[in-house]
């Protein structure tokens, strides 16, 4: 009603109805998207209207102004948006912008390019702020650039008459870009316009230029292209490197002057008026227009060639079209040369007609003819051609293509002249008479060749000694052969680009169907990820989830995750990068902030290396000051801090030669690796001679450490002498393994020093102490509050037992929230622990210790922990249940005991005063808690949800289902629980039972479930996060010997599942307290399946008592509250904290 009185109030008392062409419906639809919103800027808008307010100004903008093409704001042009988008006169162009701009892919403004400012822009993309607006508000003034092309800095410090106009720079270019204002120093926009657009194309030159680059048009004036952002870079750096000393004095020179894109032009963008000054412009033209001058310099070289030039030309049914081809080569004006034409055993004359119109040529030697008995393919006659091939110079010429004047001579003359082992030009296509010429041709750029070919065989042109370095064309592929071809033999070598046309190519008619196109290319194109996968993945152009993907297509040979076949990079703990790639310079602080351990890092610059962190270069790496190396593959394929320096340790603790990180479970002779780089670490002696001849220098000692540091993520099944290429002797037990023969030399384990720990000394650090890093709820619970007081305190975790594949590993979930995690049974043996454990406390100087679980090394060990604690708090947490377990040991009159102590529950808070004899004030009773967070989405499934999760579980839909969660151990008792499912088979139409857990029990629960041929049951290894079947079930059923109270309880609990249990630990306190379940006797299965009846009685009123009491389980059991008692204790401990020098503490005689 209020928008309808605005609407009448306006038209009557402003303007006559025929001033106004718009419905109400569309005014309503418009007036209510755009109050509000800040794509109306009122301050802009009024500058030349008298309303001042905004529903005024509004009204009039809807009404009237829009459809005369008043703006709304500086950028966005409502004429632009309506003929852009075909929107009617008659309709608010700002509404229907706002209202589709999710859904559709729409642009406010012609030159503001959404995504990419984005994408540039991280802390806007991170705020939420509409980028847009962003720019208007903030980006101009803070020179961000709004598309690739607009530099803001440039374009205010040269148009002076910006700043008298009022407008935005964009909106000032926009006007302006007709008086040929540039948007940079490199763009000409009525040259541009003048030479590569249609005369009636209305597109902003800029947006022609953007959307045709790379296939049309690669000039945007009249002397130089404009060219990528990293072929500008490598052109200045190669610049500085001929006038810098360092290396790191070019990084900084780069980083101190952001306006150094403008020093390019006095050397990247110069006309030619030499062949070098030709090569360096890179910009693509024909031989007939290069000055007189370069072309006697040519050719005067070129008289003193003697090597020959060999064309390989292999052809297939082209009797029609090959004429043409032979004739150019034929027109070539080099003297030594010979054309080897494979007939691939074409079906039509195309033999005798080369034989009958060539014979004198044949005869001369200059064209020689080789015929197949059987087709074999493209690949297949470039090979035969390539054996017959006589000449120090190879190029490559298809039937259907032909050559410009003097291809071979420029061939020639750029390898002579710059000592080169390959050359390659631009290609001129021509689809058909009707279209425009296309020119395809770029520098050189490794990154981009990786990516798409821009090479065509047709430009190429090598040295013969190429292909028997790397062979000649795979004939395992169908499609993209040459590009294959083209990355290998450029590997080692760089081939230079000669901006010259030399090739005329001519797509095919459609008489001629080319095998090329009939090939699928997906396959062709994952088989050539396959070949250069290491390449790839290090420059980030396939991730490791896609070599997955090409390991389980079967492209990537076995072999090839044993080896590495990537010999230009090299690395230390220590990380070496390929100088070349610039790029890559900017990751290496972020790769020493990540790993947190003192680390050189090398970047390999042929056989020199680069300290970056003193700028000096080295030439050998015996002169780098660290014992530990680490070669890994890439940047990207380094391992976690942790697990590296796990195996640090390892190697100083077992005086190791090497260490090998396997992501899994499996033993010896079994490794879980990727890539043997990527998880090996080395000592000097070793490391050298790995990095440069990827073999080990003599007999090695190692060890195979398994650290799940990725949950599975990236991990192949290798076996270990495969794995190192060579036979080792092993012992499975602990992870060792040897070779025969003499072991390291002294000289190297005398310079052993300690791998030093990086943690936040801003922040009490406390050095927890664990059994294990398993998959259980005392984990779980020490993983919940350190993740609650992660902010508050940097935790150690140190863990000292090992993991198996029936416990799990949290290992990869835990890391987030903690400084380190040092698996003790995976870094040394039993006998060194007390050791490492004092080498720790020295190194880290702990200001509390938090004992989360008890095991059999820390009791026998415990006096010697104790000394190696002095003065140092320890808080004991590791009695989950008050007659069984960890207080046993507790109740011995010879312990001598530990600060404080943490109970769970009234029975062990009694069992400490009563029977351990604990004092009242070294005790706090902390109940468990746990994060809720998961649990809390299940609280907003709905039906449709509830159906797809049974679905994906392959749980039936129209049954109840009652389940068990927890460890498979003889504690837990899951035999129990299969014994009540079996006991209501017969009601297996009503009832599903779903088991869930690993442990040693796990196969006997798998054969007595085959045994008794149990249909009403799933077992499941695991379910994350198990909220998700609590959200499907109807109820959890406990059937343990004994109990603290399990974590899986709380959050059943709280997602409101009614509880069936023993008369075991707190689980009684907890269902009676809500009155959420029933409780039974102990290992009792007859009073169990009468309580069970009972329980699927009362099932529905027992859910409705449990969803009314939700958030009186939250405020008892969260993390949220719970470790809020934490913190409290710990604070209390470390405040009094005794002041003595802590250097002093840590005592232990080995």
């Amino acid at each position: 009603m209020k928008n309808i009185i605005l609407y009448l109030k306006f038209i009557k008392n402003k303007y006559h109805n025929s001033e106004i062409n718009m419905s109400y419906i569309r005014f309503k639809e418009a007036y209510e998207v755009i109050n509000g919103s800040l794509y109306f800027d009122l301050e802009y808008y009024v500058k030349n209207h008298t309303e001042k307010d905004r529903c005024s100004s509004l009204l009039r903008y809807i009404l009237i102004e829009e459809s005369k093409g008043k703006k709304p704001n500086p950028l966005f042009n409502p004429i632009w948006y309506k003929k852009k988008y075909n929107i009617g006169s008659n309709e608010c162009a700002l509404s229907h912008y706002l209202v589709n701009k999710e859904s559709g892919n729409l642009s406010a403004n012609p030159l503001f390019y959404e995504s990419w400012y984005l994408k540039q822009n991280s802390d806007v993309r991170n705020s939420g702020m509409d980028p847009f607006i962003h720019y208007i508000k903030y980006g101009e003034n803070e020179n961000r650039k709004p598309n690739p092309y607009f530099c803001p800095k440039f374009y205010r410090e040269n148009y002076k008459d910006v700043e008298k106009s009022g407008l935005m720079m964009l909106e000032h270019y926009i006007e302006h870009a007709k008086f040929n204002h540039q948007p940079n120093p490199l763009f000409n926009n009525s040259w541009f316009k003048m030479h590569n657009m249609p005369k009636h194309d209305m597109t902003h030159p800029l947006n022609y230029y953007n959307n045709k680059k790379g296939i049309g048009v690669s000039e945007c004036s009249p002397s130089f292209s404009l060219k990528d952002f990293e072929n500008v870079y490598s052109e200045y750096f190669n610049c500085c490197l001929k006038s810098k000393e360092t290396l790191l004095s070019i990084i900084l020179n780069i980083e101190d002057k952001p306006e150094w894109l403008k020093n390019i032009e006095k050397f990247g963008f110069r006309k030619p008026k030499s062949f070098d000054d030709l090569i360096i412009d890179g910009n693509p033209m024909k031989f007939r227009n290069i000055s007189l001058e370069i072309k006697d310099e040519i050719f005067r070289h070129v008289l003193s060639l003697k090597e020959r030039i060999s064309v390989i030309l292999p052809t297939y049914n082209r009797v029609d079209i090959i004429s043409e081809a032979i004739n150019s080569f034929l027109k070539q004006r080099y003297k030594s040369k010979e054309l080897i034409i494979i007939d691939d055993c074409s079906s039509d004359s195309t033999y005798e007609f080369i034989n009958k119109k060539y014979k004198k040529e044949i005869l001369e030697g200059n064209i020689k003819v080789h015929r197949l008995e059987k087709h074999r393919g493209q690949s297949a006659a470039r090979n035969i051609g390539l054996e017959h091939a006589s000449g120090e110079i190879i190029a490559y010429l298809d039937s259907d293509n032909s050559w410009f004047e003097d291809t071979l001579t420029l061939y020639a003359y750029t390898l002579s002249k710059y000592e080169a082992l390959s050359v390659y030009t631009p290609i001129e296509v021509k689809e058909n008479v009707s279209l425009k010429d296309k020119i395809i041709g770029r520098k050189y750029c490794r990154i981009f060749l990786l990516k798409n070919n821009f090479i065509d065989i047709n430009g190429f042109a090598h040295k013969s000694k190429l292909v028997k370095e790397f062979g000649g064309f795979n004939e395992k592929l169908t499609r993209l052969v040459d590009w294959e071809f083209i990355i290998r033999l450029t590997r080692k070598h760089e081939p230079v680009y000669l901006p010259i046309i030399s090739t005329n190519y001519r797509t095919k008619h459609d008489s001629y169907k080319t095998v090329t196109k009939s090939q699928p290319i997906n396959i062709n194109y994952e088989k050539i990820q396959a070949i250069n996968y290491i390449e790839m993945a290090r420059y980030g152009i396939i991730n490791i989830e896609k070599i997955i993907l090409i390991i389980q297509k079967g492209y990537l040979e076995s072999q090839r995750s044993k080896r590495d076949i990537n010999n230009n990079l090299a690395s230390k703990l220590c990380v070496v990068l390929d100088r070349e790639y610039c790029k890559e310079y900017k990751h290496l602080m972020e790769i020493k902030r990540k790993l947190n351990v003192e680390c050189v890092v090398l970047i390999k610059q042929s056989k020199n290396y680069l300290d970056v962190e003193s700028g000096k270069i080295i030439t050998t790496l015996y002169e780098v000051d660290c014992e530990y190396f680490y070669y890994p593959t890439s940047k990207d394929n380094i391992l976690t801090k942790d697990a590296i320096m796990n195996c640090l340790l390892s190697i100083f603790y077992e005086n190791l030669d090497v260490a090998i990180c396997s992501n899994g479970f499996d033993k010896l002779p079994k490794v879980n690796i990727f890539l043997l780089r990527d998880s090996l670490f080395l000592t000097k002696k070793h490391a050298i001679s790995f990095i440069n001849e990827y073999k080990f220098n003599g007999a090695i000692f190692g060890k195979v450490l398994n650290i799940i540091h990725n949950g599975f993520k990236i991990s192949n099944t290798i076996i270990i002498h495969d794995c190192l290429r060579m036979y080792v002797n092993f012992n499975n037990n602990d992870g060792t393994f040897w070779t025969a023969g003499t072991m390291s030399n002294t000289i190297f384990q005398l310079n052993r020093y300690i791998p030093r720990f990086s943690v936040n000394y801003r922040k009490p650090r406390i050095l927890c102490l664990a059994m294990k890093v398993a998959v259980g709820g005392v984990e779980r619970l020490t993983l919940d509050t350190m993740k609650a007081l992660k902010n508050n305190y940097s935790f150690i975790y140190l863990a000292l037992e090992p993991i198996n594949s029936s416990s799990g590993s949290l290992h990869s979930e835990i890391s987030s929230s903690v400084d380190y995690i040092i698996e003790g049974d995976e870094v040394c043996s039993k006998k060194k622990h007390l050791e490492m454990m004092s080498h720790i406390v020295e190194n880290i100087k702990p200001e509390l210790v938090w004992i989360t679980n008890g095991s059999v090394w820390l009791h026998q060990n415990i006096q010697n922990i104790k000394n190696i604690f002095n003065g140092l708090p320890i808080i004991d947490q590791e009695c989950y249940d008050h007659n069984f377990g960890w207080i046993e040991k507790l109740k011995k009159s010879d312990f001598q005991g530990f600060e404080h102590y943490i109970a769970i529950n009234d029975k062990i808070e009694y069992t400490f005063k009563r029977e351990c004899g604990f004092s009242q004030g070294s005790i706090t009773k902390i109940k468990h808690g746990l994060c809720l967070n998961n649990a809390m989405k299940t609280l907003k499934y709905q039906l449709s949800d509830i159906y797809r999760i049974k679905s994906n579980l392959n749980l039936p839909k129209n049954k109840n289902i009652w389940c068990f969660v927890g460890r498979l151990t003889e504690q837990k008792n899951p035999l129990m629980f299969l014994e009540l499912a079996k006991n209501r088979e017969k009601f297996k139409y009503k009832e599903h039972f779903v088991l869930v857990g690993d442990g040693e029990l796990k196969h006997e629960c798998m054969k007595y479930i085959s045994d008794n041929n149990m249909e009403n049951v799933t077992m499941f290894d695991n379910i994350m996060p198990i909220s998700k079947l609590y959200s499907v079930s109807d109820g959890l059923i406990i059937t343990s010997h004994y109990e603290g109270l399990p974590l899986a309880l709380i959050e059943a609990a709280f997602v409101g599942l009614p509880i069936l249990s023993p008369f075991v630990g707190e689980i009684p306190n907890l269902i009676n307290k809500y009155k959420i379940g029933y409780i039974y006797k102990n290992n009792d299965i007859e009073d169990l399946g009468k309580k069970f009846l009972k329980y699927i009685l009362h099932n529905k009123d027992l859910k409705k008592q449990a969803v009314s009491c939700r958030n009186a389980i939250y405020n008892e059991y969260s993390i949220e509250h719970v470790s809020k008692k934490y913190m409290e204790l710990f604070d209390k401990y470390i405040e009094k904290r005794s002041d003595n020098d802590f250097s002093n503490n840590a005592k232990f005689q080995s």
